[in-house]
């Protein structure tokens, strides 16, 4: 194994030790949606088609570009129909974004998702049959390269449903692009593991980190919220001393007087604990930081390694 592929290996295993015990303690709080309109979409290298998915007659669109397809001759010009439609598709989808509909933004990240698995198919059909497709593999991979960027953008600005959607479209394109790398010429293949083994570890490394800080931020308002309370028990216990010496019913004051200690001590051990669990929380969030950190450091090392060997030879 190349030693930083091997490096990346290890890096991703740390990582997963690490967010195991962040996500296994964190609440489980549903947030809601990002507004899709105010997401930041890179620019595609292509326009959306003359039909929009959100028109009836969308279905001609689609028929048009089978028909490209059907007279491209060679499977690398089948790869560039099928690239130029992703690009059209990412199009689409950044105006669906615009116009803040969920249901079409649905509509168009599936079919952003069928073309890219659809051309990783016929990729491997025409394999199966013998033909050397690696000039078409190339041409795919930058395209699936493009749609797995844009949807990572994406996941990483969004939250609730959309976070959702976005996270689910971008492991398919993840998929696609793996299938698509098998076929491509073999001096490229370990360039491009690596890069994806990169990106898997700085996302794995990001989400880590956002989620130590998610469960710090929560336990932070917990602690302000017992805070607040304990401080209102206490209020009402202090009213209750002052009408029973009022009335000088003793047998009230002692009762009370015995409430409102025991109440002190439970209040007490509550934000003892919850002191506890905050500090956990912080450390949890700096030692994700530093891997975060130390995988960057890691990675820059091995392109640093690599550079290197290069001017050795």
């Amino acid at each position: 194994m190349n030693k930083r592929i091997a490096i990346l290996l290890s890096s991703f295993l740390l990582l997963l030790l690490v967010v195991t015990p962040v996500f296994a303690r964190q609440p489980e709080v549903l947030a809601e949606s990002t507004q899709a309109a105010t997401l930041t979409v890179s620019p595609t290298t292509q326009g959306p088609g003359l039909i929009l998915p959100n028109s009836p007659l969308f279905f001609m669109d689609q028929w048009f570009q089978a028909l490209k397809l059907a007279v491209a001759t060679t499977p690398e010009a089948k790869a560039k129909v099928r690239a130029q439609i992703i690009g059209e598709r990412m199009a689409e989808l950044k105006i669906m974004l615009s116009l803040n509909n969920e249901k079409e933004i649905n509509k168009a990240l599936q079919n952003l998702t069928e073309e890219s698995n659809q051309g990783a198919k016929d990729l491997l059909k025409e394999s199966n049959k013998g033909t050397n497709v690696e000039e078409a593999a190339k041409v795919l991979n930058e395209a699936i390269k493009q749609e797995r960027d844009a949807l990572t953008a994406l996941d990483k600005q969004s939250t609730g449903s959309l976070a959702s959607d976005f996270q689910s479209a971008k492991e398919k394109a993840k998929i696609h692009k793996s299938a698509v790398v098998d076929k491509l010429p073999a001096s490229l293949i370990q360039r491009e593991v690596e890069s994806d083994l990169e990106n898997d570890v700085r996302d794995k490394a990001e989400e880590v980190h956002a989620a130590a800080l998610d469960l710090e931020d929560h336990l932070a308002e917990l602690h302000k919220e017992a805070t607040s309370a304990a401080k209102e028990a206490q209020d009402r216990r202090l009213e209750a001393i002052k009408k029973a010496i009022e009335t000088k019913n003793e047998a009230l004051k002692k009762q009370t007087e015995a409430e409102l200690k025991a109440e002190e001590v439970r209040q007490e051990a509550l934000k003892k604990e919850q002191e506890k669990l905050l500090e956990s929380a912080k450390k949890a969030a700096e030692a994700a930081g530093e891997v975060r950190q130390q995988t960057e450091t890691t990675i820059q090392e091995s392109h640093n390694g690599d550079s290197s060997n290069s001017g050795d030879n």
